[in-house]
């Protein structure tokens, strides 16, 4: 799930078993990038960087501050949230790294563990990430077609999320954890990546190790999330609303129905075209028409594949009612405590009087319709209250 080790192991040095292991060494060692491609990427990730921040800790404290934290849907959007933030800031670094240095790395002990340090954790985070997405599919299947059955199929929440996280670190511990090391070239630079004995090996190990990936971590959650998806559009566009049939009330769950479908179909959608064209690239690795691939066709597909921990909390914003009014109480918030702040030390003089303007409690200084409450002080230290103000 990273370019560094198909560029280093395949793109640079080749499945040519007559290649000589001094000049692929060198090879891997030189800047195989433009420096149009390193301004253009960097940027790139600089972007991911930022929005991914902002979105997913935006989304996990809007979670944690809501009073239904320890709800299940509300506790695995936390979680996808926390695993995209995770994802983020291990990812960005280390490709910004290899973007400028490639696989250049030190040697001895500290340069097999933080060679370990920079695959392993970011790997398990977009595990946590993949599988958190088909469980809440899941839990909107079974809420909408078993809704008096849920607590038998899913435990509570936390069980639910530690063993997201169990299941990640499990199924990433032996491609990420135990082969990458800091491996010394015959020209005695050193760089990270995997290593299972010898180059043949690597390569076929790798091999199969990608295509375990490319069932569990994509084809597997995306056809369980389509089929999960499917049920739940079904029933939600058949379900017959009880009780009040007006045509208000009808218009109001038609509404809800179609928001809940589309947040689920565009989860889908996004997830199938960002981790497309990774797993593309693993398979042309090892095909004699990977040279003839562009470098900027590569990286950009690994790109998109670490800018879905980016888009994901923008889905939740567009689709989602109750997060965007969230996002709107903070940023009105927000905004009121700096408008009070240049409020405080404001004043005028009104007939005679020098006044300053004191801020209500409830106040919203950034709304037109924010009320203004003024009170008035005489040079003698004595307060006379202004009539109050409504602005339409």
């Amino acid at each position: 799930m990273n370019a560094s080790e198909i560029l280093a192991s395949v793109h640079t040095c080749g499945l040519d078993n007559t290649t000589n292991n001094t000049s692929c060494s060198e090879d891997v060692t030189k800047a195989p990038f433009s420096k149009t491609l390193q301004i253009t990427m960097t940027s790139f990730y600089v972007i991911v960087f930022i929005t991914s921040i902002l979105g997913n800790g935006l989304g996990l404290r809007i979670v944690l501050r809501t009073s239904s934290v320890n709800s299940f849907s509300c506790l695995l959007i936390g979680n996808k949230a926390f695993a995209d933030l995770l994802t983020t800031i291990f990812t960005t670094p280390y490709m910004v790294f290899y973007l400028h240095n490639q696989n250049v790395w030190f040697g001895g002990v500290a340069g097999t563990i933080t060679c370990k340090l920079s695959q392993f954790p970011f790997a398990v985070s977009l595990a946590a990430s993949v599988f958190t997405v088909v469980i809440i599919s899941i839990d909107r299947f079974i809420a909408v077609v078993y809704p008096l059955q849920r607590r038998r199929f899913l435990p509570n929440p936390k069980t639910t999320t530690l063993i997201i996280w169990i299941l990640s670190v499990a199924v990433m511990l032996a491609p990420y954890l135990i082969p990458y090391r800091a491996i010394q070239m015959p020209n005695g630079q050193y760089h990270c990546g995997p290593q299972w004995g010898e180059y043949e090996r690597t390569i076929k190990i790798q091999k199969l190790f990608y295509m375990a990936l490319f069932i569990l971590m994509y084809v597997i959650p995306l056809v369980l999330t389509v089929i999960a998806l499917s049920s739940v559009v079904r029933r939600l566009w058949r379900r017959k609303i009880p009780g009040h049939s007006s045509k208000v009330y009808r218009r109001a769950a038609q509404k809800a129905n179609r928001q809940i479908a589309k947040l689920l179909i565009f989860i889908m959608v996004v997830f199938a075209i960002c981790w497309a064209p990774v797993h593309m690239m693993h398979f042309l690795a090892f095909e004699a028409e990977w040279k003839q691939i562009s470098a900027w066709v590569v990286m950009l597909s690994f790109w998109l594949c670490h800018a879905n921990s980016a888009i994901d909390p923008f889905l939740y914003i567009i689709c989602n009612y109750s997060f965007r009014r969230e996002i709107e109480n903070t940023v009105s918030k927000c905004c009121t405590m700096n408008c009070d702040l240049k409020r405080k030390s404001s004043s005028y003089t009104f007939n005679g009087f020098t006044s300053r303007v004191v801020p209500s409690k409830n106040n919203k200084c950034c709304s037109l319709k924010g009320q203004r409450e003024m009170a008035v002080m005489h040079d003698n230290n004595l307060f006379l209250q202004l009539p109050q103000t409504l602005l339409q």
